[in-house]
């Protein structure tokens, strides 16, 4: 409790403020606060030491709204807003009363009585005792909920794998294969019950060393990664498809030049799923456009400068409409060409003269 024996002492137009705070349920021994805790008005504007009888003293105060406080480590205290005042006969009187942080200061909340009693309103606890075992809490626990996960599917994939029927289960067990062979492919796995005698372990579990690139190798077609050799045009889409763009190609043989194979590579457009198709073409070592997708044009691609001056004739009425704007633009590159050299053999000729 703290009493505020609000004693007052004119001197030079300061004052002086006494206070008392005293034991309660909540502080049992005011000689606890010794050392540790002092009055604070204002937030340190003015400050005093607590004695061991509880008593402080605050000096040189004016008048006018103060705020006092009980600075504590240990224990909290109410907030008193303190109005000093004086008289038409210049004696000094104290207004106090209970405030609450945030709020504005009124002059409607009750004074208290004099002298002032308040009391510590509770003690600080910083200690917090140490959880003791709990099923509920270990079971929160993710490890625990992983742990229970794992042996959940132990015990019932099996009775579920009872209950499938045999095209489900036939399915899941493929995909069991193809998971061993994949770690077969990284780790050099052997399964426990393979032996040398039996063969590759390709062969133990049924699954070509190529794996998924193999699916469709009794067609003649084996799945390769092909990128393109030159930018092109879908016919699907008519979208533009670079230069260095890579696929999942079908790869397989089309026919013979001479003993070089042609090497055929079907795919689909990233952008339509259209498919295309690009084969080589070993005859100039080249490849060549064969259905779904026409060749962008390109000054490169266009004839050899010793054909530049000759003249290309191409019956537009047997020509598709998607590859008259190739032909306009090869027109276009060839003309400028044509000029390009004729200037130059003009300027060769005046330097020789």
């Amino acid at each position: 409790v703290l009493i505020l024996a609000a004693t007052v002492l004119a001197s030079e137009k300061t004052y002086r403020l006494r206070g008392t705070i005293a034991a309660n349920d909540v502080l049992g021994d005011v000689s606890e606060l010794a050392t540790r805790a002092e009055a604070v008005v204002n937030g340190g504007e003015h400050r005093a030491f607590i004695q061991k009888d509880g008593s402080f003293v605050v000096e040189n105060l004016t008048l006018g709204d103060w705020l006092l406080e009980v600075a504590s480590a240990d224990y909290a205290f109410p907030k008193i807003h303190v109005h000093i005042a004086t008289s038409e006969e210049g004696r000094a009187s104290v207004a106090a009363r209970y405030v609450q942080i945030g709020t504005e200061w009124s002059e409607d909340a009750p004074v208290l009585a004099y002298p002032l009693k308040i009391e510590a309103s509770a003690k600080y606890d910083f200690f917090t005792p140490r959880q003791g075992f709990s099923i509920v809490a270990m079971f929160s626990n993710p490890y625990m909920l992983m742990v229970g996960a794992s042996l959940a599917a132990i015990f019932i994939m099996p009775k579920l794998q009872a209950n499938l029927d045999p095209e489900t289960l036939k399915e899941l067990q493929n995909k069991d294969d193809f998971c061993m062979a994949e770690r077969r492919a990284i780790n050099k796995y052997y399964p426990p019950d393979w032996d040398p005698s039996q063969g590759s372990t390709n062969a133990y579990v049924g699954q070509h060393p190529l794996r998924d690139r193999a699916r469709k190798l009794d067609e003649g077609i084996l799945i390769v990664r092909f990128e393109l050799p030159f930018s092109i045009w879908c016919g699907g889409c008519n979208g533009l498809l670079a230069t260095g763009l890579r696929f999942n190609a079908e790869k397989k043989k089309a026919g013979s030049y001479y003993s070089t194979p042609i090497w055929s590579f079907r795919m689909k457009c990233r952008e339509c799923s259209h498919w295309f198709e690009i084969r080589t073409y070993p005859k100039d070592s080249a490849y060549d456009v064969i259905d779904g997708a026409r060749k962008k044009a390109e000054p490169e691609d266009l004839e050899d400068d010793n054909d530049e001056l000759g003249e290309k004739i191409v019956d537009l009425s047997q020509v598709d409409e998607s590859d008259k704007h190739s032909l306009l633009h090869e027109l276009e590159v060839s003309e400028a060409r044509k000029r390009r050299a004729i200037q130059a053999a003009e300027r060769l000729s005046t330097l020789q003269m």
